[in-house]
Protein backbone atom coordinates (compact mmCIF):
# COMPACT_ATOMS: atom_id res chain seq x y z
CA UNK A 1 0.00 0.00 0.00
CA UNK A 2 1.22 3.46 -0.79
CA UNK A 3 -0.02 6.91 0.08
CA UNK A 4 1.11 10.47 -0.49
CA UNK A 5 -0.61 12.80 1.94
CA UNK A 6 -2.14 16.10 0.91
CA UNK A 7 -0.07 18.54 2.94
CA UNK A 8 -2.29 21.62 2.72
CA UNK A 9 -5.32 19.64 3.75
CA UNK A 10 -3.64 17.47 6.38
CA UNK A 11 -6.66 17.49 8.60
CA UNK A 12 -7.32 15.52 11.77
CA UNK A 13 -8.23 12.06 10.67
CA UNK A 14 -10.68 10.17 12.86
CA UNK A 15 -11.76 6.61 12.19
CA UNK A 16 -15.12 5.32 11.14
CA UNK A 17 -16.82 2.84 13.42
CA UNK A 18 -15.83 -0.55 12.17
CA UNK A 19 -18.39 -2.40 14.28
CA UNK A 20 -20.87 -4.13 12.08
CA UNK A 21 -18.89 -3.45 8.93
CA UNK A 22 -17.56 -6.97 8.74
CA UNK A 23 -21.06 -8.37 8.57
CA UNK A 24 -21.97 -5.98 5.77
CA UNK A 25 -18.94 -6.99 3.73
CA UNK A 26 -19.43 -10.67 4.39
CA UNK A 27 -23.01 -10.70 3.14
CA UNK A 28 -22.29 -8.76 -0.07
CA UNK A 29 -24.03 -10.49 -2.97
CA UNK A 30 -22.31 -11.37 -6.20
CA UNK A 31 -21.90 -8.49 -8.64
CA UNK A 32 -23.99 -8.06 -11.75
CA UNK A 33 -22.42 -9.51 -14.89
CA UNK A 34 -20.28 -7.02 -16.74
CA UNK A 35 -21.20 -5.99 -20.26
CA UNK A 36 -17.49 -5.81 -21.12
CA UNK A 37 -15.58 -9.03 -21.82
CA UNK A 38 -15.85 -11.03 -18.62
CA UNK A 39 -12.81 -11.14 -16.41
CA UNK A 40 -11.66 -14.57 -15.33
CA UNK A 41 -13.26 -15.56 -12.04
CA UNK A 42 -10.87 -15.97 -9.12
CA UNK A 43 -9.92 -19.54 -8.38
CA UNK A 44 -11.88 -21.25 -5.64
CA UNK A 45 -9.08 -21.33 -3.10
CA UNK A 46 -7.98 -19.62 0.07
CA UNK A 47 -6.04 -17.06 -1.95
CA UNK A 48 -7.67 -13.66 -2.36
CA UNK A 49 -7.83 -11.66 -5.58
CA UNK A 50 -6.09 -8.31 -5.26
CA UNK A 51 -8.06 -5.27 -6.39
CA UNK A 52 -5.81 -2.36 -7.29
CA UNK A 53 -7.43 0.89 -6.15
CA UNK A 54 -5.99 4.21 -7.39
CA UNK A 55 -7.50 7.15 -5.53
CA UNK A 56 -7.28 10.59 -3.93
CA UNK A 57 -8.49 9.39 -0.52
CA UNK A 58 -5.71 10.89 1.56
CA UNK A 59 -5.42 13.80 3.98
CA UNK A 60 -8.70 14.34 5.85
CA UNK A 61 -10.14 11.20 4.23
CA UNK A 62 -7.30 8.85 5.05
CA UNK A 63 -8.42 7.27 8.31
CA UNK A 64 -11.95 6.84 6.99
CA UNK A 65 -10.63 5.07 3.92
CA UNK A 66 -8.16 3.01 5.96
CA UNK A 67 -10.77 1.64 8.33
CA UNK A 68 -13.42 1.14 5.66
CA UNK A 69 -11.12 -0.91 3.44
CA UNK A 70 -9.63 -2.77 6.39
CA UNK A 71 -13.11 -3.83 7.47
CA UNK A 72 -13.95 -4.93 3.94
CA UNK A 73 -10.70 -6.85 3.47
CA UNK A 74 -11.00 -8.57 6.86
CA UNK A 75 -14.52 -9.77 6.21
CA UNK A 76 -14.17 -10.78 2.58
CA UNK A 77 -12.50 -14.11 1.84
CA UNK A 78 -12.22 -13.51 -1.91
CA UNK A 79 -11.14 -9.88 -2.32
CA UNK A 80 -8.25 -7.81 -1.01
CA UNK A 81 -8.22 -4.10 -1.89
CA UNK A 82 -4.78 -2.55 -2.34
CA UNK A 83 -4.85 1.21 -1.89
CA UNK A 84 -2.65 3.63 -3.85
CA UNK A 85 -3.46 7.22 -2.95
CA UNK A 86 -2.21 10.65 -3.95
CA UNK A 87 -3.17 14.19 -2.96
CA UNK A 88 -5.00 16.33 -5.52
CA UNK A 89 -7.46 15.53 -8.29
CA UNK A 90 -5.01 16.77 -10.92
CA UNK A 91 -2.26 14.48 -9.61
CA UNK A 92 -4.53 11.43 -9.54
CA UNK A 93 -5.74 12.29 -13.04
CA UNK A 94 -2.16 12.17 -14.34
CA UNK A 95 -1.45 8.93 -12.46
CA UNK A 96 -4.52 7.36 -14.06
CA UNK A 97 -3.59 8.47 -17.58
CA UNK A 98 -0.05 7.17 -17.07
CA UNK A 99 -1.39 3.81 -15.87
CA UNK A 100 -3.66 3.54 -18.90
CA UNK A 101 -0.87 4.34 -21.35
CA UNK A 102 1.37 1.79 -19.65
CA UNK A 103 -1.23 -0.98 -19.82
CA UNK A 104 -1.53 -1.10 -16.04
CA UNK A 105 -5.06 0.16 -15.41
CA UNK A 106 -6.27 -0.18 -11.81
CA UNK A 107 -9.36 -2.26 -11.05
CA UNK A 108 -11.00 0.61 -9.20
CA UNK A 109 -10.44 4.33 -9.59
CA UNK A 110 -11.51 7.40 -7.64
CA UNK A 111 -11.42 11.04 -8.70
CA UNK A 112 -13.71 14.05 -9.12
CA UNK A 113 -16.70 13.34 -11.35
CA UNK A 114 -15.91 16.38 -13.52
CA UNK A 115 -13.10 14.37 -15.14
CA UNK A 116 -15.50 11.67 -16.35
CA UNK A 117 -16.32 13.19 -19.79
CA UNK A 118 -12.63 13.19 -20.69
CA UNK A 119 -12.21 9.57 -19.63
CA UNK A 120 -15.41 8.55 -21.40
CA UNK A 121 -14.26 10.18 -24.65
CA UNK A 122 -11.10 8.05 -24.36
CA UNK A 123 -13.32 4.97 -23.92
CA UNK A 124 -11.42 4.36 -20.68
CA UNK A 125 -14.34 3.62 -18.34
CA UNK A 126 -16.84 0.82 -17.86
CA UNK A 127 -20.53 1.71 -18.17
CA UNK A 128 -21.83 1.03 -14.65
CA UNK A 129 -25.48 1.21 -15.71
CA UNK A 130 -25.92 -2.57 -16.02
CA UNK A 131 -24.29 -3.11 -12.62
CA UNK A 132 -26.47 -0.47 -11.03
CA UNK A 133 -29.66 -1.82 -12.58
CA UNK A 134 -28.92 -5.35 -11.39
CA UNK A 135 -27.74 -4.41 -7.92
CA UNK A 136 -29.78 -5.47 -4.91
CA UNK A 137 -27.75 -3.20 -2.61
CA UNK A 138 -27.73 0.14 -4.41
CA UNK A 139 -30.92 1.68 -5.74
CA UNK A 140 -30.37 4.24 -8.46
CA UNK A 141 -33.38 6.17 -7.17
CA UNK A 142 -31.61 6.53 -3.80
CA UNK A 143 -28.61 8.38 -5.24
CA UNK A 144 -28.81 12.18 -5.10
CA UNK A 145 -29.67 13.25 -8.69
CA UNK A 146 -27.15 16.09 -8.97
CA UNK A 147 -23.92 14.17 -8.24
CA UNK A 148 -25.24 11.20 -10.21
CA UNK A 149 -25.87 13.48 -13.19
CA UNK A 150 -22.25 14.64 -13.06
CA UNK A 151 -21.25 10.96 -13.24
CA UNK A 152 -23.40 10.45 -16.33
CA UNK A 153 -22.16 11.22 -19.82
CA UNK A 154 -23.98 10.64 -23.08
CA UNK A 155 -26.63 8.67 -21.21
CA UNK A 156 -24.24 6.26 -19.52
CA UNK A 157 -23.33 6.11 -15.82
CA UNK A 158 -19.55 5.98 -15.55
CA UNK A 159 -19.13 6.72 -11.85
CA UNK A 160 -20.84 6.27 -8.51
CA UNK A 161 -20.54 9.38 -6.28
CA UNK A 162 -19.40 8.68 -2.72
CA UNK A 163 -19.75 12.11 -1.10
CA UNK A 164 -20.53 15.75 -1.77
CA UNK A 165 -18.69 18.86 -0.67
CA UNK A 166 -18.11 22.46 -1.60
CA UNK A 167 -16.28 25.51 -0.28
CA UNK A 168 -17.90 27.40 2.58
CA UNK A 169 -17.29 30.51 4.69
CA UNK A 170 -16.03 30.04 8.25
CA UNK A 171 -16.20 32.93 10.70
CA UNK A 172 -14.48 33.49 14.03
CA UNK A 173 -17.13 34.85 16.39
CA UNK A 174 -14.62 36.25 18.88
CA UNK A 175 -12.84 38.31 16.24
CA UNK A 176 -16.15 39.55 14.88
CA UNK A 177 -17.37 40.59 18.31
CA UNK A 178 -14.10 42.38 19.13
CA UNK A 179 -14.58 44.44 15.97
CA UNK A 180 -18.10 45.43 16.95
CA UNK A 181 -19.85 43.00 14.61
CA UNK A 182 -22.72 40.73 15.56
CA UNK A 183 -21.08 37.28 15.82
CA UNK A 184 -24.41 35.60 15.13
CA UNK A 185 -24.89 37.41 11.82
CA UNK A 186 -22.18 36.36 9.36
CA UNK A 187 -21.94 38.20 6.01
CA UNK A 188 -24.44 36.85 3.49
CA UNK A 189 -23.37 38.75 0.37
CA UNK A 190 -20.00 39.75 -1.04
CA UNK A 191 -20.40 43.43 -0.21
CA UNK A 192 -21.15 42.56 3.42
CA UNK A 193 -18.15 40.24 3.58
CA UNK A 194 -15.91 43.03 2.27
CA UNK A 195 -17.28 45.42 4.89
CA UNK A 196 -16.86 42.89 7.72
CA UNK A 197 -13.35 42.00 6.61
CA UNK A 198 -12.40 45.69 6.58
CA UNK A 199 -13.67 46.08 10.14
CA UNK A 200 -11.76 43.09 11.45
CA UNK A 201 -8.37 43.48 9.72
CA UNK A 202 -5.54 44.94 11.81
CA UNK A 203 -2.06 46.02 10.72
CA UNK A 204 0.73 47.60 12.71
CA UNK A 205 2.23 51.02 11.94
CA UNK A 206 4.52 49.45 9.36
CA UNK A 207 1.62 47.77 7.59
CA UNK A 208 2.43 44.28 8.88
CA UNK A 209 -0.64 42.11 9.19
CA UNK A 210 -1.64 41.26 12.75
CA UNK A 211 -5.23 40.09 12.26
CA UNK A 212 -6.49 39.15 8.81
CA UNK A 213 -10.03 39.94 7.82
CA UNK A 214 -9.86 37.39 5.00
CA UNK A 215 -7.11 35.46 3.22
CA UNK A 216 -7.02 33.96 -0.26
CA UNK A 217 -4.47 31.60 -1.82
CA UNK A 218 -4.05 29.45 -4.91
CA UNK A 219 -6.34 26.76 -3.45
CA UNK A 220 -9.22 29.05 -2.48
CA UNK A 221 -9.26 31.48 -5.41
CA UNK A 222 -10.21 28.94 -8.10
CA UNK A 223 -13.00 27.58 -5.91
CA UNK A 224 -14.42 30.89 -4.73
CA UNK A 225 -14.19 32.35 -8.24
CA UNK A 226 -16.28 29.55 -9.73
CA UNK A 227 -19.03 30.13 -7.17
CA UNK A 228 -18.83 33.92 -7.55
CA UNK A 229 -18.90 33.58 -11.34
CA UNK A 230 -22.27 31.84 -11.24
CA UNK A 231 -23.61 34.10 -8.49
CA UNK A 232 -22.89 37.06 -10.78
CA UNK A 233 -24.80 35.33 -13.58
CA UNK A 234 -21.81 34.07 -15.56
CA UNK A 235 -20.76 30.57 -16.62
CA UNK A 236 -17.59 28.65 -17.32
CA UNK A 237 -18.36 27.77 -20.94
CA UNK A 238 -20.75 28.88 -23.65
CA UNK A 239 -24.08 27.09 -23.82
CA UNK A 240 -22.82 24.74 -26.53
CA UNK A 241 -19.61 24.08 -24.57
CA UNK A 242 -17.40 25.14 -27.46
CA UNK A 243 -16.01 28.41 -26.15
CA UNK A 244 -14.78 29.87 -22.87
CA UNK A 245 -17.35 32.13 -21.21
CA UNK A 246 -15.78 32.90 -17.83
CA UNK A 247 -14.25 36.12 -19.20
CA UNK A 248 -17.67 37.67 -19.62
CA UNK A 249 -18.41 41.03 -17.93
CA UNK A 250 -19.99 39.04 -15.09
CA UNK A 251 -16.89 36.89 -14.71
CA UNK A 252 -14.56 39.87 -14.71
CA UNK A 253 -16.64 41.67 -12.11
CA UNK A 254 -16.72 38.57 -9.91
CA UNK A 255 -12.95 38.06 -10.03
CA UNK A 256 -12.31 41.78 -9.58
CA UNK A 257 -14.38 41.71 -6.40
CA UNK A 258 -12.29 38.88 -4.97
CA UNK A 259 -8.99 40.42 -6.01
CA UNK A 260 -9.85 43.91 -4.73
CA UNK A 261 -10.39 42.67 -1.20
CA UNK A 262 -6.71 41.70 -1.03
CA UNK A 263 -5.00 44.16 -3.35
CA UNK A 264 -7.11 47.29 -2.78
CA UNK A 265 -8.81 46.84 0.59
CA UNK A 266 -5.84 44.89 1.97
CA UNK A 267 -8.02 42.81 4.28
CA UNK A 268 -5.32 40.15 4.18
CA UNK A 269 -2.15 39.05 2.41
CA UNK A 270 -1.84 36.33 -0.20
CA UNK A 271 -1.54 32.91 1.48
CA UNK A 272 -0.88 34.57 4.85
CA UNK A 273 -0.56 32.00 7.64
CA UNK A 274 -0.80 29.06 5.24
CA UNK A 275 2.37 27.50 6.61
CA UNK A 276 0.66 27.25 10.01
CA UNK A 277 -2.39 25.38 8.78
CA UNK A 278 -2.67 22.06 10.55
CA UNK A 279 -0.90 23.36 13.67
CA UNK A 280 -2.16 24.87 16.94
CA UNK A 281 -0.98 28.26 15.65
CA UNK A 282 -3.26 28.40 12.61
CA UNK A 283 -4.41 32.06 12.46
CA UNK A 284 -8.13 31.30 12.37
CA UNK A 285 -8.09 29.19 15.53
CA UNK A 286 -5.92 31.59 17.56
CA UNK A 287 -8.00 34.68 16.82
CA UNK A 288 -5.80 36.16 14.10
CA UNK A 289 -8.20 35.69 11.19
CA UNK A 290 -11.88 36.62 11.03
CA UNK A 291 -13.11 34.85 7.90
CA UNK A 292 -11.87 31.78 6.10
CA UNK A 293 -12.79 29.88 2.93
CA UNK A 294 -12.54 26.12 3.43
CA UNK A 295 -14.34 22.79 3.16
CA UNK A 296 -16.36 21.08 5.88
CA UNK A 297 -13.47 18.83 6.92
CA UNK A 298 -11.58 21.88 8.19
CA UNK A 299 -13.61 21.45 11.38
CA UNK A 300 -11.65 18.25 12.07
CA UNK A 301 -8.45 20.26 11.93
CA UNK A 302 -9.80 22.82 14.36
CA UNK A 303 -10.90 20.11 16.79
CA UNK A 304 -7.50 18.42 16.72
CA UNK A 305 -5.25 21.43 17.04
CA UNK A 306 -7.43 23.75 19.12
CA UNK A 307 -9.97 21.64 21.05
CA UNK A 308 -11.00 24.61 23.17
CA UNK A 309 -11.75 26.75 20.14
CA UNK A 310 -15.49 26.35 19.67
CA UNK A 311 -16.68 29.89 19.03
CA UNK A 312 -16.85 29.65 15.28
CA UNK A 313 -19.57 29.27 12.69
CA UNK A 314 -19.85 28.19 9.08
CA UNK A 315 -22.24 29.15 6.29
CA UNK A 316 -22.42 29.01 2.51
CA UNK A 317 -20.36 31.38 0.40
CA UNK A 318 -21.88 34.88 0.09
CA UNK A 319 -24.55 35.66 -2.47
CA UNK A 320 -23.87 37.66 -5.60
CA UNK A 321 -26.29 39.68 -7.73
CA UNK A 322 -27.98 36.45 -8.86
CA UNK A 323 -28.22 34.95 -5.38
CA UNK A 324 -26.45 32.04 -3.70
CA UNK A 325 -24.58 29.71 -6.03
CA UNK A 326 -22.27 26.83 -5.16
CA UNK A 327 -20.09 24.61 -7.32
CA UNK A 328 -19.82 21.03 -6.10
CA UNK A 329 -17.16 18.63 -7.35
CA UNK A 330 -18.38 15.23 -6.08
CA UNK A 331 -15.80 12.45 -6.21
CA UNK A 332 -16.82 9.17 -7.76
CA UNK A 333 -15.75 5.54 -7.88
CA UNK A 334 -15.09 4.31 -11.42
CA UNK A 335 -14.11 1.01 -12.99
CA UNK A 336 -11.66 1.34 -15.88
CA UNK A 337 -12.59 -0.54 -19.02
CA UNK A 338 -9.21 -2.27 -18.89
CA UNK A 339 -9.68 -3.43 -15.29
CA UNK A 340 -8.74 -7.05 -14.74
CA UNK A 341 -11.42 -7.63 -12.10
CA UNK A 342 -14.42 -5.37 -12.85
CA UNK A 343 -17.01 -7.56 -11.15
CA UNK A 344 -14.99 -7.71 -7.93
CA UNK A 345 -14.41 -3.96 -8.08
CA UNK A 346 -18.18 -3.51 -8.23
CA UNK A 347 -18.45 -5.52 -5.01
CA UNK A 348 -16.33 -2.87 -3.31
CA UNK A 349 -18.57 -0.10 -4.66
CA UNK A 350 -21.67 -1.89 -3.39
CA UNK A 351 -20.15 -2.17 0.04
CA UNK A 352 -19.16 1.50 0.08
CA UNK A 353 -22.69 2.59 -0.82
CA UNK A 354 -24.38 0.45 1.82
CA UNK A 355 -26.46 2.99 3.77
CA UNK A 356 -24.87 2.22 7.15
CA UNK A 357 -21.34 2.21 5.77
CA UNK A 358 -21.85 5.43 3.81
CA UNK A 359 -23.33 7.20 6.82
CA UNK A 360 -20.36 6.30 9.02
CA UNK A 361 -18.02 7.29 6.20
CA UNK A 362 -19.72 10.72 5.80
CA UNK A 363 -19.61 11.45 9.52
CA UNK A 364 -15.97 10.44 9.73
CA UNK A 365 -14.69 12.55 6.84
CA UNK A 366 -17.20 15.38 7.40
CA UNK A 367 -18.74 15.33 3.95
CA UNK A 368 -22.34 15.05 2.85
CA UNK A 369 -23.46 11.57 1.77
CA UNK A 370 -24.87 10.98 -1.70
CA UNK A 371 -27.57 8.48 -0.77
CA UNK A 372 -30.90 10.14 -0.05
CA UNK A 373 -31.57 7.55 2.64
CA UNK A 374 -28.32 8.50 4.38
CA UNK A 375 -29.05 12.22 4.04
CA UNK A 376 -32.27 11.72 6.00
CA UNK A 377 -30.49 10.19 9.00
CA UNK A 378 -30.85 12.30 12.20
CA UNK A 379 -27.16 11.83 12.99
CA UNK A 380 -26.26 14.33 10.26
CA UNK A 381 -28.38 17.05 11.86
CA UNK A 382 -26.25 16.76 15.01
CA UNK A 383 -23.13 17.73 13.08
CA UNK A 384 -22.88 21.54 12.86
CA UNK A 385 -20.67 21.46 9.83
CA UNK A 386 -22.44 18.71 7.86
CA UNK A 387 -25.76 20.37 8.58
CA UNK A 388 -24.39 23.64 7.18
CA UNK A 389 -22.90 21.78 4.21
CA UNK A 390 -26.22 20.11 3.42
CA UNK A 391 -27.95 23.49 3.39
CA UNK A 392 -25.17 24.94 1.24
CA UNK A 393 -25.46 22.16 -1.32
CA UNK A 394 -29.06 23.16 -1.98
CA UNK A 395 -27.59 26.10 -3.90
CA UNK A 396 -25.45 23.91 -6.15
CA UNK A 397 -25.45 24.99 -9.77
CA UNK A 398 -24.79 22.86 -12.83
CA UNK A 399 -21.31 23.01 -14.32
CA UNK A 400 -20.51 22.05 -17.91
CA UNK A 401 -19.65 18.51 -18.86
CA UNK A 402 -16.53 18.78 -20.97
CA UNK A 403 -13.73 16.43 -21.86
CA UNK A 404 -11.41 19.41 -21.37
CA UNK A 405 -12.29 19.96 -17.71
CA UNK A 406 -8.70 19.41 -16.54
CA UNK A 407 -7.27 21.89 -19.07
CA UNK A 408 -9.96 24.44 -18.24
CA UNK A 409 -9.46 24.35 -14.48
CA UNK A 410 -5.66 24.26 -14.68
CA UNK A 411 -5.58 27.26 -17.01
CA UNK A 412 -8.17 29.21 -15.06
CA UNK A 413 -6.49 28.50 -11.72
CA UNK A 414 -3.11 29.73 -12.96
CA UNK A 415 -4.55 32.96 -14.36
CA UNK A 416 -6.78 33.64 -11.36
CA UNK A 417 -3.66 33.43 -9.21
CA UNK A 418 -1.94 35.89 -11.55
CA UNK A 419 -4.76 38.32 -10.84
CA UNK A 420 -4.62 37.65 -7.11
CA UNK A 421 -0.89 38.30 -6.89
CA UNK A 422 -1.19 41.49 -8.93
CA UNK A 423 0.85 40.39 -11.92
CA UNK A 424 -2.19 40.83 -14.18
CA UNK A 425 -5.48 42.66 -13.96
CA UNK A 426 -8.52 40.48 -13.36
CA UNK A 427 -9.80 41.23 -16.86
CA UNK A 428 -6.48 40.42 -18.53
CA UNK A 429 -6.06 37.21 -16.55
CA UNK A 430 -9.48 35.94 -17.60
CA UNK A 431 -9.00 37.00 -21.22
CA UNK A 432 -5.65 35.19 -21.33
CA UNK A 433 -7.17 32.08 -19.77
CA UNK A 434 -10.02 32.17 -22.28
CA UNK A 435 -7.61 32.55 -25.21
CA UNK A 436 -5.60 29.54 -24.04
CA UNK A 437 -8.68 27.40 -23.47
CA UNK A 438 -10.30 28.36 -26.78
CA UNK A 439 -7.26 26.96 -28.57
CA UNK A 440 -7.78 23.67 -26.74
CA UNK A 441 -11.47 23.74 -27.60
CA UNK A 442 -10.62 24.34 -31.26
CA UNK A 443 -12.07 27.83 -31.54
Amino acid sequence: MSSIKLSRRDFLKTSILAAGASALAACAPAAAPTTAPAAAAPAASAAKTDIQFLNELVGSKEDGRTYLLAAFNAANDKINVNHEGYGGADVVDQKFLTALSGGAAPDLFHNEANYIPGYAEMDALTDLGPYLDASTRIKKSDIDPHPLDLCTYNGKVYGIPIWQETTMLYYNKDVMQAAGLDPEKPPRDWASLREAALKTVKRDSAGKLEIAGLVQDDWTIIRTFQAALYSWGGSLLSEDGKKAAFNSPEGKQALQTLVDMLLVDKVGDLAWGGELEGTPDEPFVVGKQAFKFDVAAAAKRFAKNAPNFVNWGVVSLPAGPKGFKEVSRPPALMIPKAAKNPDLAWRVIEYWLDTKVELRWALDILRAPTLLSSQADPALANSKVISALSETLKNTTDTPKTKHWAEMIDTLAAEALNALNGSKTAAQALDDAAATLDKVLGV
